[in-house]
């Protein structure tokens, strides 16, 4: 494989399978997070950003990284869409159905881009420069929202059944404001790259994903043999990935300043008190921020959430990884428990969080030592992430056969992407072996 050929198809077909994990084991902007964390580490890792045959002083901060992209991808989930695909598979609304698929899907994408192109261009900015352009991002989505999707001026949901609130314009308008500050305080190409092939990327793979949806449900072929929802997903993601891996093979000469960054905390660092402190205030962060999402305190909640999550990303490496990698797995085990525990009622709520949080310390604590370890880091994290999810979507779906709902051929799709993405894993840790053997 091409390091070409490994740019665009790795990245794509990561994403692919987190966008299909996040619609089994988790769903709005804390399910994002899935395909947001793999696509970032797996772009980290083709940049090799976090070289271990360079030693520590070239390495950058990939925690943030991992966190930029998991949040940044997340920041999207706010929108809502069931009633969108609903009128683009009605032949009488399908192109409004269709055009409000793809302009959510381009604005996700550039959402997304844009953030995580910030995390991989941070070193260009203060942390003070970083804070207000996301405070202009929190004004901007406030104001798009309170502007254009209350009063329902352009509207791509259902006005006379069960109306659901939007969140498009917002996002919009938030990104649109991250972007001109920080580009007016220094130019950035490559955050400008990642986020302009993220729109077109996003836009495709929604818009096409809902084309492909809609002739679905049209067709007279059985739904439970042909998931087109799932199909939806994949191809959202695929497209999206394909994106992001493009803008990072154009910008990898860019990207390489990158490094130089300060390196990663030692185990000694992580083990003395502050880093204790540290730790432990990880378990806080991320207990609080699950449920505060969960309650949907404000419509736009989980951007007052993400922020708060990068400008402390921005501050501990530590931290970075913990939410990135810990939180989402939390999210997605909460998800589990919600499923099972609440609405199949298999047993008291408080079992089903007592697992989820049980399982969330185990992750945490396989991050940690992946986190001090340094070596191999990010091909070990993208395969915890990976591994831990399919675990999660394997469980899911032997208790939704057992409980008489099985998904065998949404199970078959997961297994099938599963292993491609693990076989593109081991051709690059192949490759990586083979260039060390022959350097030496």
């Amino acid at each position: 494989m091409t390091k070409h050929v490994a740019f665009l198809l790795f990245p794509a077909c990561a994403m692919s399978l987190g966008w299909a994990f996040r619609g089994f084991i988790g769903g709005g902007p804390l399910g994002a997070m899935i395909p947001g964390a793999m696509v970032a580490l797996a772009l980290a890792w083709l940049l090799a950003m976090d070289d271990p045959a360079a030693g520590e002083e070239v390495s950058v901060r990939t925690g943030m990284v991992a966190a930029f992209g998991a949040v940044g991808i997340g920041f999207g989930g706010q929108m809502t869409y069931g009633q969108t695909v609903g009128l683009a598979s009605d032949v009488a609304t399908m192109p409004w159905g269709l055009l409000g698929l793809t302009l959510k899907g381009a604005i996700w994408g550039l959402s997304g881009g844009a953030v995580l192109g910030l995390g991989f261009t941070i070193r260009r900015y203060s942390r003070m420069q970083v804070a207000a352009a996301l405070g202009a991002m929190l004004a901007g989505t406030w104001a798009g929202w309170r502007w254009v999707n209350v009063p329902k001026l352009i509207y791509f949901s259902n006005r006379l059944d069960r109306p659901r609130e939007e969140m498009w314009a917002g996002l919009l308008l938030g990104t649109v404001a991250l972007l001109v500050v920080l580009l007016a305080i220094r130019w950035n190409a490559p955050m400008l790259r990642f986020a302009l092939a993220s729109f077109v990327g996003g836009g495709l793979g929604f818009g096409l994903g809902g084309a492909l949806l809609a002739a679905g449900r049209n067709s007279t072929l059985n739904p439970e043999f042909w998931p087109w929802w799932k199909g939806m997903e994949y191809t959202f993601g695929l497209l999206f990935g394909l994106a992001l891996g493009w803008a990072a093979w154009r910008s990898r000469a860019e990207l390489a300043e990158q490094r130089g960054a300060r390196g990663p905390e030692s185990a000694e660092e992580a083990n003395r008190p502050s880093g204790r402190l540290l730790l432990l205030a990880s378990i806080l962060l991320i207990g609080a921020a699950v449920p505060f999402e969960y309650a949907g305190i404000f419509r736009f909640g989980y951007s007052i959430v993400g922020v708060t999550l990068l400008l402390v990303a921005l501050r501990s490496e530590t931290l970075a990884w913990h939410i990135a990698m810990t939180m989402t797995c939390f999210a997605f085990l909460m998800d589990l428990a919600e499923a099972y525990y609440g609405d199949l009622a298999i047993g008291p709520m408080w079992a089903g969080v007592a697992l989820a949080v049980t399982g969330a310390l185990v992750f945490w604590k396989a991050v940690e030592r992946l986190r001090v370890a340094g070596r191999d880091r990010l091909p070990r994290m993208f395969l915890l992430m990976t591994s831990t999810a399919f675990a999660v979507t394997t469980t899911s779906s032997a208790m939704r056969a057992w409980y008489g709902h099985p998904s065998y051929a949404e199970y078959a799709m997961f297994v099938a992407a599963t292993l491609v993405v693990w076989r593109i894993c081991s051709r690059l840790r192949g490759a990586e072996r083979l260039s060390a053997r022959s350097s030496i």
